[in-house]
């Protein structure tokens, strides 16, 4: 169950999970709820041409009508569910859904799963959220949930020290923002017909892959920090991958970057292991707020598979830390300091992208979490 969410979200957090889990006997069926105000962004998801089970439902936003709404919508899919299956788990991704999700755990033997994937109950646009019906509805779900999937270490000892729930880091399950390794993976014969392709076989090329049309993606900050290495490093090629198309190049031209050390395209998620591996770094700068500390972006778990050292801002969930404890790259501070510092280090280009592809492996591949899902999924 979620509202709506880009198609990029759908494809690598909800449909590729479903058909990792199929053949496991987990079925899965999606719900999307939306209203009025995020109705585009829901046709924009196209759900008619995804292979999985979706379907959509249309609510009025008002507090006691959208509880209503959900709740005979959900009681609606229990019982189809209850002709096919013998266990019913209803797996959410908002806490909007708390108070209709408690009415059906107390009426049937349904089982809950909050998955928390971000502070977005608390933060809006990067301030905190003054709505108690979010904060009170984030609170019910963490309760009353039979297990809680969140996406970060941080994002799980901020909820306990929000909320004071003793029991909330027995029934907690980190799933970090994972990817398929299926999809990612390190390929030397992919990585020199891409760099070919695209003629940069003697450039250093800085990957960036994602939105740009929030302020805590820092669009602003990815671009100065390139403009300045190009001025340290002139082979320097940037690769931008985004569905924000005239969004980077806006701020291509505002900083002057020159076409022959830019590329500005869109790509399918099937292709991004090709830009991936024709790379020598990754990309994840974010702004120093909590939705971003708390966060587990899935690029930076794409990046590893493809064997990509990543350059990161710091306080960026758990990877900052984790990239530095482990060497798989460079945490940089967000205020352009750090540039004399790295230049060598980017240049000298000597991580080990073999060792670094095993320990995204090891971390961060959905293969890698799909065991201990079956485990909460057959025992709830």
């Amino acid at each position: 169950m979620s509202g709506p969410v880009s198609r990029g979200v759908a494809e690598s957090q909800m449909i590729n999970w479903a058909g990792l889990l199929e053949p496991e006997g987990i079925s899965t069926e999606f719900h999307i709820f939306y209203h009025k105000k995020n109705e585009e962004k829901y046709l924009g998801m196209n759900i008619s041409e995804y292979t999985a089970t979706f379907s959509g439902k249309r609510y009025i936003n008002i507090l006691a009508v959208r509880e209503i709404t959900f709740i005979f919508y959900l009681i609606g899919i229990l019982l189809k569910a209850q002709k096919k299956h013998q266990k019913i788990i209803f797996q959410t991704r908002a806490a909007v859904y708390a108070i209709p999700l408690l009415f059906l755990k107390v009426v049937s033997q349904a089982r809950v799963i909050y998955e928390i994937r971000g502070a977005g109950e608390e933060e809006v646009n990067g301030k905190e959220s003054k709505s108690f019906n979010n904060r009170f509805n984030d609170w019910l779900m963490l309760k009353m949930s039979n297990k809680v999937f969140t996406v970060s270490g941080k994002l799980l000892e901020h909820k306990i020290g929000k909320f004071g729930i003793k029991l909330l880091k027995q029934k907690a399950m980190i799933v970090y923002g994972a990817a398929d390794s299926g999809y990612f993976f390190l390929n030397q014969e992919l990585r020199q017909k891409k760099r070919a392709e695209l003629k940069i076989e003697d450039r250093l090329v800085l990957l960036y892959i994602g939105m740009l049309d929030k302020p805590w993606q820092v669009p602003d900050l990815i671009f100065f920090f390139v403009n300045a290495l190009i001025k340290k490093i002139p082979e320097l090629f940037f690769l931008t991958i985004t569905p924000n198309l005239k969004i980077a190049d806006e701020y291509r031209e505002k900083y002057g970057i020159d076409e022959n050390h830019i590329l500005i395209i869109e790509s399918s998620q099937n292709m991004l292991n090709e830009y991936i591996n024709a790379s020598d770094y990754g990309l994840l700068l974010r702004e120093n707020i909590l939705v971003n500390n708390v966060a587990s972006p899935t690029k930076f778990a794409e990046y590893l598979l493809g064997g990509l050292p990543v350059i990161i801002s710091e306080g960026v969930g758990d990877y900052s830390g984790f990239t530095r404890e482990n060497n798989i790259g460079l945490v940089i501070n967000n205020e352009g300091k750090d540039i004399d510092r790295i230049v060598p280090v980017l240049t000298a280009n000597q991580f080990d992208r073999r060792e670094i592809q095993k320990i995204g492996n090891d971390s961060f591949s959905k293969q890698h979490f799909i065991e201990n899902l079956l485990e909460v999924y057959n025992n709830l």
